[in-house]
């Protein structure tokens, strides 16, 4: 506790997660947990619990709701070597991960159809003292002056700063140059969960930064500095190499804040791996800029009038299949493209969806059967991934495949398969395309291009081939049984002990998958029993 300080410590101990000390008298409470005196070496101490299976619903309320920091402590079975260093104790409990709001990995209760972002900003101390002293002389901090005043004196918000962002749950990271006056549109556009800043600045909170950050009541974390970690050292913590020309593109307050973010999310994920995209500049995007007052006077993402997401644009016109598909539509509503090629191209896309309806169907059914694939990867990259995880990627890219074929086999967009007169009605395309070769729609020339499907087929052969899927379904109905049987037990106990706040703390019913943690030591097991057994040959 002594160093995680400024978390909430969840202790593992058998089939409980457990608060002691002030944490338990704090936040029992507040979790509806009842606080207990427990016997230790040291003597009785205040102690709070919940089953772990129950961990999803603590960490969500604790996470979200009250915006805490939560350090995680799993149990590791001692081996007899261990026992005799330690004394004889069964197991070794350590910190596995620290866990943020900006910091979400896979939880349940992330938002599938969002980014969930972490925010580093860098500001040049000396820069900042310069800010300092030349507004010195004005009465009203600069977060405090009304807009016409500061676009009167510019200067006043010029201040370069770097950001950087990325979504841990997907490994999106990007990297933006800007200044104090455009700090305010891009965090409404970019809507960061936690916002990470160099602890020398803890000291400076009348700063007229922090005014920005006010204004939304952003979620901040100071964070050590650390040693700077240049761009061409990211690599290790990428799945590719950064290009050359990108490098070269990036500021130097860039290249700081993308340091204090990497260092700070390596630091929460206690030695997970991680491997995140390749940082893109969003200077480089050619997107619109779309200032706070806009987007809010536009309603693009939440209404004017009491500020919910039901009834502004997004939620108008987001009718995606797949939830990266919804992610996706959020950044470009927020950030409309100004390249002209992209636009074009994207009308041509729909253009031909319109005049061939049946294909676009075809192609939904087949989306509908997909997973979040970039969640799904980015599990697998931090080692979390279990058998459901592996069969839900098998059948993306059985459902990219799919699709891929779909797409190769069209026509062009001039000889659609059903001609709609200006009238609206519809009728069939008389023009016979026997005897030419078939290919590709040039709309889809481009998307098809980027798409290489060989060595994802062969992993999803494999898959099939190693896990059990009936084995798989055999597993997940013991586990629901047994979690029934607990559930069962417990209200009987809550009947005839508990009281009514008791008895709604109880689960509703057994989740279909593992109601689990952290993948741990135990995971091991319950993967060979999904296993085929010439999978481990494979």
């Amino acid at each position: 506790m002594q160093r995680f300080e400024n978390c909430i410590l969840l202790t593992r101990v058998g089939g409980f997660y457990e608060l002691y000390f002030e944490q338990a008298e704090e936040y029992g409470p507040l979790l509806n947990l009842k606080v207990a005196l427990k016997k230790t070496n040291a003597g009785p101490v205040p102690m709070a619990g919940f089953p772990f299976f129950q961990l999803e619903r603590f960490l969500k309320t604790l996470v979200l709701d009250f915006n805490c920091y939560v350090a995680v402590a799993e149990e590791f079975p001692n081996d007899i070597g261990d026992k005799v260093k330690s004394g004889g104790l069964m197991h070794d409990r350590r910190v596995t991960r620290v866990i943020t709001p900006g910091t979400l990995i896979d939880e349940n209760f992330i938002d599938p159809y969002a980014n969930n972002y972490v925010l580093a900003i860098h500001i040049d101390h000396d820069a900042l003292d310069a800010l300092d002293a030349q507004h010195s002389s004005t009465d009203a901090p600069l977060g405090q002056l009304p807009v016409s005043a500061r676009y009167e004196d510019p200067d006043l918000f010029s201040t370069p700063i770097g950001l950087a962002w990325l979504d841990v749950s997907t490994g999106q990271f990007y990297t933006q140059a800007t200044t104090v006056t455009s700090l305010s549109s891009i965090l409404s556009r970019v809507g960061p969960r936690e916002i990470v800043i160099d602890e020398v600045l803890e000291s400076r909170r009348d700063h007229d930064l922090f005014s920005v950050l006010a204004e939304d009541k952003h979620f901040i974390t100071f964070a050590p500095r650390g040693d700077f970690l240049p761009v061409s050292e990211w690599s290790p913590l990428l799945e590719s190499e950064i290009p050359a020309q990108t490098i070269t593109d990036f500021t130097l307050n860039e290249a700081q804040a993308g340091s204090l973010l990497l260092q700070y999310v390596k630091d929460r994920l206690q030695g997970l791996s991680m491997k995140l995209q390749p940082p893109v500049r969003y200077d480089n995007l050619a997107a619109l800029t779309l200032d706070k007052n806009t987007m809010r006077a536009l309603e693009i993402k939440q209404t004017i009038k009491d500020g919910t997401f039901r009834g502004s644009l997004l939620h108008a016109v987001r009718r995606t299949v797949t939830k990266g598909g919804a992610r996706l539509l959020n950044s470009w509503l927020s950030g409309p493209s100004m390249c002209l090629d992209i636009i074009q191209a994207r009308q041509d896309l729909v253009e031909y969806f319109i005049r061939n309806e049946d294909r676009c169907d075809e192609i939904i059914l087949l989306l509908r059967r997909s997973h979040d694939s970039q969640r799904l990867v980015q599990k697998f990259a931090f080692g979390r991934g279990d058998a459901d995880d592996l069969i839900g990627l098998a059948n993306t890219i059985g459902a990219v495949q799919g699709i891929l074929n779909i797409l190769t086999n069209t026509t062009e967009v001039g000889q659609p398969d059903t001609i709609i007169e200006p009238d609206g009605t519809k009728r069939k395309n008389t023009i016979s395309n026997v005897g030419s070769s078939i290919r590709p729609a040039s709309c889809f020339v481009a998307l098809l291009s980027r798409i290489k499907l060989e060595e994802p087929m062969k992993l999803a052969e494999r898959i099939r081939m190693s896990i059990d899927e009936e084995g798989l379904i055999q597993q997940h109905q013991n586990q629901d049984r047994e979690a029934s049987q607990l559930i069962s037990l417990a209200e009987d106990v809550v009947a005839a002990e508990g009281t009514r706040g008791d008895a709604a703390s109880l689960p509703k019913g057994p989740k279909k998958k593992k109601p689990a943690s952290i993948r741990d030591f135990y995971a091991d097991d319950n993967m060979a029993f999904v296993m085929k057994p010439e999978a481990r040959e494979v």
